[in-house]
């Protein structure tokens, strides 16, 4: 038989972190239970503040977040221009709330720091961004779930871990399970530098 390859051309970058250290964030909870957030009864919680990482109570967490975009953008994307966290913010799901579909505009690239999250309850679903396949919307009658035939895919997460994507990805997170509250750290980027070859394409310089 011949060989065979898949490419899994134009494909969607899902940077997946799994923190095994066991690390903790105690000082950074504390930190964080004294912010203003914008409660709601369903849905997460958000802090007020979206520029936590100015603060110096978040400095190793603005040191993770920044080695894995550097990580993400360099060695998985090869990008040689310089991405910077435009905002970060706390979400805060207690028991019973979730966190409905979304994307985040005004950003190319964002993520996630799990600052408290039961592994056995937590995970980030990404969604597609059409039920379409292939120009028709049949349902086809599928043997194994894998990324070339899925229209959703979950992501389990816990406490330390990082994910990062592009920023029009769709994704959500179902109903916190657990007993305590699931704690994140979320942000947006934007990039700086010089674009264009000097050729047909104006250049650019973004600062």
């Amino acid at each position: 038989m011949k060989e065979v390859e898949i490419i899994p051309l134009f494909a969607t970058p899902i940077y997946v972190f799994k923190d095994d250290t066991n690390i903790t964030f105690e000082k950074e909870l504390e930190f964080i239970k004294k912010l203003d957030y914008r409660y709601s009864s369903e849905f997460v919680n958000f802090s007020v503040d979206s520029h936590l990482l100015e603060c110096k109570e978040m400095e190793r967490c603005k040191k993770i977040i920044e080695e894995h975009l550097k990580i993400y953008t360099t060695e998985v994307l090869s990008i040689k221009q310089e991405f910077y966290v435009t905002n970060c913010w706390i979400a805060k799901s207690s028991p019973g709330q979730r966190h409905k579909k979304h994307y985040h505009p005004n950003s190319i690239i964002s993520g996630i720091l799990y600052l408290n999250a039961d592994e056995n309850h937590s995970a980030l679903d990404f969604h597609k961004q059409s039920a379409l396949r292939d120009g028709f919307n049949f349902t086809y009658d599928i043997k194994d779930f894998n990324v070339f035939n899925a229209n959703d895919w979950s992501v389990k997460v816990k406490t330390g871990d990082v994910v990062i994507f592009p920023s029009n990805v769709i994704h959500g997170v179902d109903a916190n399970c657990a007993t305590t509250d699931r704690v994140l750290l979320g942000f947006n980027t934007f990039i700086k530098g010089t674009f264009g070859d000097g050729g047909y394409g104006a250049d650019l310089t973004l600062t």
